[in-house]
């Protein structure tokens, strides 16, 4: 019987997703980050964040804030980039400390922030030197709009009310090229994306599900710590709403799913993904002694999901790779 593929990216799974480029190996979200993932480790598909600056620039940054950003003179601890001008004050000056070691500051523009434009040219880029060194193949995209604010109640909508034109422009021409997840924490961003792609008529671009929808799965959730937790979450700032007619992503913190909850994403069309990293204030695990990692991968791929999205794409590939996970083989 032929292995089930992931059905938007046409992969074996379990997929791996190099959040931020791969945040614990390498200085998040810059061309070194996403080069790491991409030409070192031979990850399937980035994982990055959008923010919209205070000039309206849709920039390359987790965020809100800057702390380990440093602009030549100082570390911007207390700013956030939706009040910075990026074009004035931050591009080509800000560069990006490295997880282990922050005060290591070279001047490589490869530490950078990343305006969407910018990272777009560098898929194309690494896509024709990996064509060039015999290696060809699609770099694929989840990239999540994030709102501006990390306040948990905040839909973020009114961050992105005038960048929706220029994020379509962007996106229009790489949508041909490889298959980009759109996704969102915030139903109302949700909401407004996929209205405004419906309106247009554009490409409809697969999306995730916003917590509100998660909780529409109810009692498949595991019943974990973190499994009743989030349904706590829920009373307070989520409301439960049906998840969408046509096929989505479900990303989630790696606690909370359950095999039956698996096999009904599946049913519908669609695909789950599981953070390994800390996730609406729950611990990371990608970052413990790789015999507890190996044997969360080892669950995770015994119960069907069909991706991962970790700080530490290269350590949970060689992992997979060299057969170290129990229960798998």
């Amino acid at each position: 019987m032929p292995k089930r593929l992931d059905p938007f990216f046409h992969v074996e799974p379990p997929v791996i997703f190099a959040h931020r480029g791969g945040a614990g190996e390498v200085p998040e979200s810059t061309e070194e980050a996403f080069r790491h993932a991409a030409m070192t480790v031979g990850v399937q598909v980035l994982e990055l964040d959008i923010q919209v600056a205070g000039d309206g620039e849709i920039v390359v940054w987790h965020g809100p804030g800057l702390g380990n950003v440093h602009d030549g003179t100082r570390f911007l601890k207390g700013l956030h980039i939706n009040k910075i001008l990026f074009n004035t004050e931050l591009k080509d000056r800000a560069w990006v400390a490295h997880p282990r070691l922050p005060n290591k500051m070279d001047r490589s523009p490869q530490r950078t922030l990343l305006t969407l434009k910018e990272f777009f040219a560098l898929v194309n880029r690494m896509e024709e030197e990996l064509r060039q060194q015999g290696r060809p193949r699609k770099l694929h995209l989840n990239i999540e709009l994030k709102p501006g604010r990390n306040l948990p109640c905040i839909d973020g909508t009114s961050r992105w009310s005038g960048a929706w034109e220029r994020l379509f422009q962007l996106l229009a021409p790489e949508a041909e090229k490889r298959r980009i997840i759109l996704a969102s924490a915030r139903h109302g961003i949700l909401e407004e994306l996929r209205n405004r792609m419906a309106v247009a008529g554009s490409r409809p671009f697969v999306t995730n599900l916003s917590p509100d929808e998660q909780l529409s799965f109810g009692r498949l959730f595991s019943n974990t710590l973190a499994g009743h937790a989030f349904r706590l979450m829920g009373l307070f700032c989520f409301r439960m709403r049906r998840p969408p007619a046509t096929p989505y992503a479900l990303e989630t913190y790696y606690r909370l799913p359950t095999a039956e909850m698996v096999r009904r994403v599946h049913e519908e069309g669609g695909a789950l993904y599981v953070f390994l990293t800390g996730l609406m204030g729950f611990p990371s695990v990608d970052d413990q002694p790789e015999d507890r990692l190996a044997a969360v991968l080892g669950e995770l791929v015994h119960m069907g999901v069909d991706g991962i999205m970790t700080d530490f794409p290269r350590k949970v590939m060689r992992i997979l790779q060299e057969g170290n996970v129990p229960g798998v083989l």
